[in-house]
């Protein structure tokens, strides 16, 4: 994982830290969108999105596509600190026709499990590099194997 670019940025929500990460392996590229200082030692507001054209870009709110984007920024503004994961996902016409039918993945188990492996350990290496140590984690509770690893705990879910 190699950080590619940085800047501040202003967004809707108001100005943000952007980070931009290549991904070694697959060469994807990740974000970071951070605000106030996150690698104080206390616990901070984080979400790790994979990417998601449905509800990132055509807005849908549906059960199956989480939480959004807009409204993780809309929190880590209101708290005026927190560190926003955008990762690079399977954004592929076919993937994207299969999630507008709620159809299952077309990978098999053990490959969908690899990616989410994968994810969680290019968001923790993400973070690890933020100087990010103890997490709120914003989204739905959920056991995250490994991260003590790399140096992370989550102290919470909101």
């Amino acid at each position: 994982m190699q950080r590619v670019h940085e800047e501040q940025v202003d967004t809707e929500f108001g100005p943000f830290r952007l980070v931009a990460y290549r991904d070694a392996i697959h060469h994807g590229l990740h974000f970071a969108l951070t605000r106030g200082k996150v690698n104080d030692g206390a616990p901070v507001l984080t979400r790790v999105h994979v990417r998601n054209t449905l509800s990132d870009v055509l807005h849908l709110q549906r059960d199956d596509l989480g939480l959004t984007v807009t409204s993780a920024l809309r929190r880590i503004a209101d708290e005026d600190r927190g560190v926003l994961l955008v990762l690079s996902g399977e954004d592929t016409a076919d993937a994207l026709l299969r999630r507008l039918s709620r159809q299952p993945s077309a990978q098999a188990p053990e490959e969908a499990q690899q990616q989410e492996w994968r994810q969680l350990g290019l968001g923790a290496q993400i973070l690890t590099d933020l100087g990010v140590r103890h997490l709120r984690v914003l989204g739905t509770p959920r056991k995250l194997v490994g991260l003590g690893g790399f140096g992370l705990e989550v102290v919470e879910h909101v």
